[in-house]
């Protein structure tokens, strides 16, 4: 037998008007999102990707601005630590690379705003950063004012494999050597178990000191490795680079750790990769043992 649901006909009426707010919305954030990938293009970064699951904290974000009546206030009530952990929570993996800006302006059209945020330095840098990939804009209008929020975000790979990341960046590290005719480096499953802790580590106390306030290479300890007599170890850590590329390009451009990558003293490596505290943290162990 058929079920029929009796919906009062002004109920149409009033789906069809929020249907109509939603198709407008939509095309606002497109030509939005359109005027700033095409000053992207002229940068040469690659265009940003609307994200409907970041439009959800866009459109949080709005109105919550309403209600509280202040970005200024809401700035403080709800920082961008607080926007990386909701991310997080949600599975939107970007880490530390997201970024917030929030507007209140007369009730400007879609060019505008786009224009007037690329027209502040910090929105610019943000906006056209050749790092991130997403982008949600959203507005809510009171009696004579439109408030923004538009949310940028780098965003890493759902299933990323973090050993295939950890190898990527020994590869990366054997063709810097070969560039100074050196011998590549071979991986060490110690060292890359050994890096892997020290990784983690990086997310209590960053730098060559561990939490227990040893040295770094008292770690060859946790793993029950056997050292010579004799023995060669170094170490590069990092935070904040999402991909092998960058942090080797990091450690490259920085003279104790490029030393570290195209030394002679050294015969085998390791890379660990953690993402313990949201943040993503690196480690490399190198070593001659004997």
């Amino acid at each position: 037998m058929p079920i029929y649901a009796d919906v009062p006909p002004q109920n149409n009426a009033i789906d069809a008007k929020i249907m109509q707010a939603m198709d407008i919305h939509s095309q606002y954030e497109k030509n939005v999102l359109d005027i700033i990938n095409k000053q992207r293009t002229q940068n040469g970064s690659p265009p940003l990707n609307l994200s409907n699951e970041l439009t959800i904290y866009a459109n949080n974000a709005v109105n919550n601005i309403k209600n509280i009546g202040s970005i200024s206030t809401y700035n403080r009530i709800y920082t961008i630590e607080n926007l990386k952990n909701d991310l997080y929570a949600a599975n939107l993996k970007c880490f530390n690379t997201q970024a917030r800006i929030l507007s209140s302006d007369t009730k400007l059209s879609a060019e505008d705003i786009a224009k007037k945020w690329l027209s502040k330095k910090s929105n610019n840098d943000i906006l056209l950063n050749s790092n991130m990939t997403h982008f949600a804009i959203s507005y809510i209008d009171t009696e004579d004012l439109r408030s923004w929020c538009g949310l940028v975000i780098r965003k890493i790979e759902d299933n990323y494999n973090a050993r295939a990341y950890e190898e990527e960046v020994i590869k990366l590290v054997n063709e810097e050597r070969k560039n100074y005719n050196l011998p590549p480096l071979i991986i060490s499953e110690p060292m890359m178990s050994a890096s892997k802790i020290r990784a983690v580590e990086q997310s209590q106390i960053q730098g060559h000191t561990r939490p227990n306030k040893t040295s770094f290479d008292t770690v060859i300890n946790d793993i029950k490795f056997q050292l010579e007599e004799t023995y060669n170890i170094g170490e590069n850590v990092a935070s904040g680079q999402v991909s092998p590329k960058e942090v080797v390009s990091a450690w490259m451009n920085s003279p104790p750790h490029r030393e570290n990558i195209l030394s002679n003293k050294f015969d085998s490596i390791g890379v660990g990769m953690s993402d313990a505290d949201r943040t993503v943290h690196w480690a490399q162990l190198f070593l001659k043992n004997g």
